[in-house]
């Protein structure tokens, strides 16, 4: 999956290191609200197993693909 998403990151970049920083961090910033408005209440409320699970599936994508775009900058 990670060279799939890796992949969508086009080789020749059509934005700048500016722009591409800024969608890298809008990335990380969805991460951490998809943690602290679903997993971490889920967790404090010992609530449906799915739903963390989901919660933090969707974290970690989205903190992977603002990796791999961070990485794309240097």
């Amino acid at each position: 999956m990670y060279q799939t998403l890796v992949l969508l990151v086009p080789a020749k970049r059509r934005l700048t290191n500016a722009a591409l920083e800024r969608i890298s961090s809008i990335l990380a910033e969805s991460a951490q609200i998809s943690l602290g408005t679903v997993v971490i209440p889920a967790l404090v409320d010992k609530s449906n197993p799915l739903l963390i699970g989901w919660g933090l599936v969707v974290t970690i994508v989205f903190w992977i693909i603002s990796i791999s775009i961070a990485q794309k900058i240097l």
